[in-house]
């Protein structure tokens, strides 16, 4: 019983550590795009 207590906090560890992740890809893309924008608006 107590394996499946610590499988259950395993996976919520794994789970947070993915969201962390993806929400800083998330904000990588966002200032790429934003860059790439700028740079296209100030070709004008």
């Amino acid at each position: 019983m107590a394996f499946e207590d610590r499988k259950g906090e395993l996976l919520a560890a794994i789970g947070y550590g993915k969201s962390r992740l993806d929400t800083a890809k998330l904000a990588l893309n966002d200032a790429g795009i934003r860059h790439k924008i700028r740079c296209f608006s100030e070709q004008d």
